[in-house]
């Protein structure tokens, strides 16, 4: 055990409750009832060898016979770490049964085993990868890809690339961590332990990665000093950092900094892929560009719908621009969704001023040819306060009674329209 909150909470047990722990150091001085875990029988290691395999889609392993797993965890000395390196090195039968014999001629046991087996390993990843794992072997906790990729001088991509090629090797772990609203990746402590002993064979290469990795929470990277404390506070963990994110975003788009807004709105999405408000605000950047990208538009309202609140106002307005920009954007069938949206965010307003959602609503209907559920929709504005939106309305209503045939409404809505004059 490592994690320094969970020490303290047993240094502090009330008596006479005891812990049970396991560790290879005495760590917690008081309430321990030690426990000696022991070797892997032999069982227990094909066990995990076949769990492994199955994890990685090792079938070749899968389909040996259960005396040729035996062989191979034997060959492994029943380590645990050894049996997971050696499913994710190995990638056919030939390989099996080379680092097989290279495990039985090492003449090697036990953590001497342990670190030929993660050589072999090690030796054969990408330069990429080996960068990434000197990070790796920095951090003390799990971490997002964003640092390691600071840390590793590298882009997302390629940092992303090298740490799912770690992870098929067995010598990254990854879970996704609700603090950050992020995947973070980690290294074993063994795994740690070896690769530093393999960082500091390098010399000054531990300095630099230390150096890249300050001026990567200081936000060094980020010329102007309001964003640049707003970056730096996100990458320490001070504030959430989808929000913050897609508010830096936002801020560079009103300023006119576009390809930099399009740049955090893109990390937004990658670091929580169910941020509907990040979703949104990505699409409203399309939507609203100098020259409109509409079909990405819909692409990123679609996916804001499908991780969207299910009630309230911020589900309204996300219908709402949802269903105007599916009116307007030409596609068979989309007409139908649009009013369905639409109708479904009009009842979520709920009474609050919803006269943008209940004007495109009934356009929507009347394009439908829904004409009398159009009117009922349309009628409530033209008591309307504001004068734009009564002048926007009177048009679609006299079309709506025209086709209908309704010629007292029509005359009625006509003499209205010469009295309203609008205020000045």
């Amino acid at each position: 055990m490592d994690d320094v909150r969970i020490l303290q909470f047993l240094e502090t047990l009330p008596e006479p409750v005891k812990a049970i722990t396991t560790s290879r150091r005495v760590r917690v001085r008081h309430s321990i009832y030690p426990i000696d875990v022991g070797v892997f029988e032999a069982r227990e290691a094909v066990r995990l060898l076949h769990s492994q395999a199955e994890r990685r889609g090792r079938d070749f392993l899968l389909d040996l016979p259960e005396s040729r797993k035996l062989e191979l965890v034997e060959a492994c000395s029943f380590l645990p770490l050894v049996i997971e390196w050696f499913v994710g090195r190995v990638r056919n039968g030939g390989e099996v049964y080379a680092l097989e014999e290279a495990l039985r001629g090492s003449g090697r046991t036990g953590e001497e085993l342990l670190e030929f087996c993660f050589r072999r390993v090690h030796d054969e990843l990408s330069p990429p990868a080996r960068r990434v794992l000197k990070v790796l072997s920095i951090f003390d906790k799990p971490e997002p890809i964003e640092p390691i990729a600071g840390g590793a001088q590298l882009p997302i991509q390629a940092t992303d690339d090298a740490l799912e090629e770690l992870r098929e090797s067995a010598l990254v772990e990854a879970a996704h961590e609700p603090r950050v609203s992020a995947v973070t990746y980690s290294v074993l402590p063994l795994t740690r332990r070896f690769a530093n002993a393999e960082l500091l064979r390098e010399g000054y290469e531990e300095a630099e990665i230390r150096k890249r990795l300050n001026r990567y929470f200081q936000a060094a990277d980020i010329a102007d000093p309001a964003q640049r404390r707003t970056i730096s506070e996100m990458r320490l963990g001070v504030r959430d950092p989808g929000t913050e994110l897609v508010n830096v975003a936002i801020a560079l788009a009103r300023s006119g900094k576009r390809d930099e807004a399009e740049h955090y709105f893109k990390d937004a999405i990658r670091r929580n892929p169910r941020d509907w408000r990040a979703y949104r605000e990505t699409a409203e950047f399309y939507r609203h560009a100098p020259v409109p990208n509409i079909g990405e538009a819909l692409r990123l309202y679609e996916q804001a719908y499908a991780w969207a609140p299910k009630k309230g106002p911020d589900r309204a307005l996300l219908l709402r621009e949802y269903g105007i920009l599916l009116r307007d954007s030409g596609l068979p069938g989309a007409m139908k969704r649009a009013a369905d949206l639409l109708e479904e965010a009009l009842g979520e307003y709920r009474g609050r001023d919803d006269s943008v959602c209940r004007h495109a609503l009934g356009d929507a209907l009347m394009r439908l040819s829904m004409h009398r559920k159009a009117v009922e929709v349309l009628v409530p504005l033209l008591d309307h306060p504001n004068d734009a939106q009564r002048q926007k309305t009177y048009p679609l209503l006299e079309q709506l009674y025209s086709r209908l045939n309704e010629r007292t409404a029509l005359d009625d809505l006509r003499k209205r329209v010469a009295k309203d004059v609008p205020r000045r």
